[in-house]
């Protein structure tokens, strides 16, 4: 999966994190299934320890996700800061990922600058997701097969067999003549 936000996107969201630099910013990436995110939407932190921790209200996310299927979209992913670290999950950040599905955008703030990285949390395991900051579509590498790729290998397999068969019959010796 790609994550595509528009550079827009990207500085709605730096910037709202920035105005919550004293604690760990957050909020919801509303998209298509193909990664593109159409709508970011901060949310309010309501962890008991915003400083270290984030979470959005239950509240928040089902009304956000009603809206979003209403409107032929779906929940993307989150994001949050970590305002003086590195754009990588913490150990807290995977025990509470709930949704193995969703991206999880992380805007570390480590550093001169703002850095931004998306992953995927399933079951404990961590892998990093491909992010694509930019107002053009994202340029794809789909390196799997076509229905017409496909069938063609099929044929081939089978005409390669037919010929198998027929040339191997061919190579026989005659049969011995029954007295």
């Amino acid at each position: 999966m790609i994550l595509w936000l528009t550079d827009q996107q990207a500085q709605t969201i730096i910037r709202h994190l920035q105005e919550e630099r004293h604690q760990e910013g957050c909020g919801l990436l509303i998209g298509s299934e193909d990664g593109q995110v159409i709508e970011v939407i901060p949310a309010k932190n309501v962890a008991q320890h915003p400083q270290r921790h984030y979470e959005i209200a239950h509240h928040t996310l089902v009304e956000t996700i009603t809206s979003a299927q209403k409107h032929g979209l779906e929940l993307l992913g989150f994001y949050h800061s970590h305002p003086n670290g590195d754009p990588i999950p913490s150990s807290t950040d995977v025990a509470q990922a709930n949704y193995p599905d969703a991206a999880y955008l992380i805007v570390g703030f480590a550093g001169d600058a703002p850095k931004l990285a998306a992953w995927r949390i399933r079951r404990h395991e961590v892998e990093r997701l491909q992010l694509h900051v930019g107002d053009s579509m994202p340029v794809t590498q789909d390196t799997g097969l076509s229905g017409n790729h496909k069938f063609a290998i099929i044929v081939s397999a089978i005409f390669a067999f037919v010929f198998m068969i027929v040339l191997s019959l061919s190579l026989l010796p005659p049969a011995p003549e029954i007295p």
